[in-house]
């Protein structure tokens, strides 16, 4: 899997053959370290969030 940045984007390239599952996996990873950034960075007073 490789996740590059593009502009205000996340580029997902996943492998050519994946199963529905490993795509339910993938989100969720990104999903929870999205999430954990955020919080990172709200408890450091940076960004508005909300």
């Amino acid at each position: 899997l490789i996740i590059r940045p593009l502009i205000n984007m996340c580029v997902l390239s996943p492998p050519l053959i994946i199963k529905r599952a490993e795509i339910d996996e993938m989100v969720r990873i990104l999903r929870r370290g999205i999430e954990k950034t955020m919080n990172d960075l709200r408890s450091e007073g940076i960004g508005d969030f909300d």
